[in-house]
């Protein structure tokens, strides 16, 4: 789970375990938004990482990226993947974002 706090907002970004993240705004105590992330097997299960307003989401599958109005940012398949992905992020001084994958 992941807090994003401001002095106007409070949201929460959570992930089940059935793959369902949830946008949910602790001030109104309402859900902002909710999606049902992609699965090719019932066994394949997401890891979460904050970056900045958006929301990395990664198994050994794929990646997507989520904007906080729940918008995909973009959805990257792991082709050919035999075994776990490494993801990293890495932020420069001047605010650019670099996301890598390494896929073996």
């Amino acid at each position: 789970m992941f807090v994003e706090d401001n002095t106007k907002d409070s949201f929460v970004y959570t992930l089940s375990t059935d793959g369902i993240v949830t946008y949910f705004d602790t001030n109104t105590q309402k859900i902002a938004w909710k999606k049902t992330l992609p699965r090719g097997n019932q066994s394949e299960s997401y890891k979460m990482r904050h970056l900045a307003k958006n929301l990395l989401l990664h198994s050994n599958n794929r990646a997507l990226l989520f904007n906080s109005a729940g918008h995909v940012i973009f959805e990257v398949p792991f082709v050919g993947s035999k075994g776990k992905v490494p993801v990293e992020l890495f932020q420069t001084n001047s605010g650019d974002i670099f996301i890598v994958f390494a896929v073996g």
